[in-house]
């Protein structure tokens, strides 16, 4: 499992400038990025902390690696969609992030990749 998921996150790395203005169907890639943190208290910097592809509709896939040190790695997936009306808050989460799950999928050639075809856990 480690070896999966280590090696779609690095694949996943090199693809990033190439998935710039990637569409699939009525979803684009604006930015795609390898991102680090900084710690706002000391300064530290963890590099490579992961990928963040953003959507042209202002959502965005969050891509982790977890559990890196243990006998087996997990792939976190985070994925977000902006929504500006107040009254859009009451929408099925699944339902408004299927789209987004969907492209990312697709764009990633996740199911290929780790062999899996759904999430283990959703929050």
């Amino acid at each position: 499992a480690q070896d999966k998921a280590s090696n779609f996150v690095e694949t996943l790395k090199s693809l990033l400038t190439e998935l710039k203005g990637t569409s699939i169907g009525d979803t684009y890639v604006k930015d795609a990025e390898d991102f680090s943190y900084v710690d706002p208290v000391d300064g530290s910097k963890s590099l490579s902390q992961g990928c963040i592809i953003h959507f042209g509709n202002g959502a965005r896939a969050v891509v982790r690696l977890s559990g890196t040190g243990t006998d087996g790695a997990t792939i976190r997936l985070y994925l977000e969609q902006y929504v500006g009306n107040l009254d859009d808050l009451t929408q099925n989460v699944q339902h408004v992030l299927q789209p987004i799950a969907e492209a990312f999928y697709k764009l990633t050639d996740f199911r290929k990749m780790t062999g899996r075809d759904k999430p283990d856990v959703i929050s």
